[in-house]
C-alpha cells in the first residue's frame, strides 16, 4: 500500500517503479487523480485491490512479453474509470472481479481487446466483458439507431416512442443509442 490514498498521483509509469516486478495489493488503492498507468513487461504481478478505487484512471497500458507471464488479483482495477484495455496475451491468470467491473456489475460501456485463445478471451466470456478481437476497431454506438441493425429508420423512431410513452421501454445499449433524455 506504498501509494494508498494519494490523491495527488496522476500518472504511474516506468521510472516510479523501476525494477519492481509486483504492484503489490493495495499498492494505488483510492489514488483518486491517478489517470494513466503504464505497465512493464518485466511485472509478473498486480496485486488485489492494486488500482481499486481509482475512479480517474481511464488508461492503462501493458506491456506484452513472449517470457514474462502476469497474473491480476481480483478487483484490481475495480472501480476506475477505465472503459478500454488492450489485455496483453502474457496474462496467465485475472481473478474474479480484477477488470471491468463497477460495484458487482460489469463496468457500463466498457471493451476489453483481446486475442483468440488467450486468458484474458476466457475471463470476458465468463464474465460477459464485452470483447474486441486483436485487428478490430472498437465497438462504437450509432445514435439513433436504438434497434441496432445498422440503418436509422422508422423502426428506430418507433421504438423511441413507444420509450417516450412508456408502452416498451428502452434499456442498455439499445437506450443509449436512441439518446433520449425524457
Amino acid at each position: 500500500s506504498a501509494f494508498e490514498g494519494c490523491t495527488k498521483l496522476k500518472i504511474f509509469e516506468r521510472a516510479l517503479i523501476d525494477k519492481w516486478t509486483v504492484i503489490n495489493s493495495n499498492t494505488f488503492k483510492n489514488c483518486t487523480s491517478l489517470g494513466q498507468v503504464v505497465i512493464p513487461s518485466y511485472v509478473t504481478s498486480i496485486g488485489s485491490n492494486a488500482f481499486y478505487g481509482c475512479s480517474y484512471l481511464s488508461e492503462v497500458l501493458m506491456a506484452d512479453s513472449d517470457t514474462t507471464a502476469l497474473t491480476i488479483g481480483s478487483n484490481a482495477f475495480k472501480d476506475t474509470g477505465l472503459t478500454y484495455l488492450v489485455a496483453p496475451s502474457r496474462i496467465s491468470s485475472i481473478a474474479s472481479g480484477a477488470i471491468g467491473y463497477t460495484g458487482s456489475t460489469v463496468t457500463e460501456g466498457f471493451q476489453m481487446k483481446v486475442k483468440e485463445g488467450t486468458v484474458a478471451e476466457t475471463y470476458g466470456k465468463t464474465y460477459n466483458i464485452p470483447l474486441v478481437y486483436d485487428g478490430t476497431a472498437p465497438v462504437t454506438l450509432k445514435y439513433g439507431d436504438c434497434n441496432n441493425d445498422g440503418s436509422i429508420d422508422n423502426l428506430d423512431i418507433v421504438a423511441m416512442c413507444q420509450h417516450l410513452i412508456k408502452v416498451k421501454e428502452l434499456t442498455g445499449d439499445n437506450l443509449k443509442r436512441a439518446d433520449l433524455t425524457a
